[in-house]
């Protein structure tokens, strides 16, 4: 963990892996689930995963991928887990792990596009609409309680969110279109 020139101190070490792993955890989480669908099961890889990664950290180097790093680790993990927990025959072997492995990993990509292209997005609302973005998504208001801070009935909160959510989704898919197009014109 430490670089030629500087020596990393452990109160940095903590904090660049905290920082790390709450960049990633939610891809983490969403890979081991889908390679361990049991959610019970997932949730123990998951916590077996952040103890071996913390307790390998001087193993990863910075400036490169760390949820590769974390996904790899993550994977060897689950195969591990199925290895001590199944009694019985498997009815699914490790190629199908990593085939389904791979195919989660193509689409994280994907989705992490998508989620780029969607604050694009949501930079182009206006303020009121971002307001109510935050308050739905963020604070996770019920619409009741949206009405009463806006002002507004709760049929308009509806209306106005189901527009806000329509002209997202048509911004995200412009946006795709936009770069499909540029990638092959290019």
């Amino acid at each position: 963990m430490a670089s030629k020139d500087k020596v990393v101190t452990e109160n940095e070490k903590v904090e660049l892996f905290v920082s790390l792993l709450a960049k990633h955890d939610r891809s983490l989480g969403i890979y081991v689930i889908s390679l361990c669908p049991n959610l019970t099961e997932a949730e123990d890889v998951i916590q077996d995963v952040k103890l071996f990664m913390w307790k390998n950290f001087d193993k990863f180097t910075p400036g490169t991928s760390f949820v590769a790093w974390a996904k790899k680790i993550a994977f060897y993990t689950v195969l591990s887990h199925r290895k001590k927990t199944m009694r019985q025959p498997m009815l699914l072997g490790d190629e199908f792990i990593q085939a389904v492995a791979d195919d989660v990993e193509k689409r994280q990509e994907e989705l992490e596009k998508r989620h780029a292209r969607l604050g694009s997005c949501i930079k182009k609302l206006s303020g009121r609409e971002r307001e109510m973005l935050i308050l739905r998504y963020t604070q996770r208001l019920d619409i009741e309680k949206m009405a009463e801070i806006l002002s507004r009935t709760v049929a308009a909160v509806y209306r106005h969110l189901s527009r806000i959510r329509q002209s997202l989704h048509d911004c995200v898919t412009r946006e795709e279109v936009l770069h499909d197009n540029q990638t092959t014109d290019g």
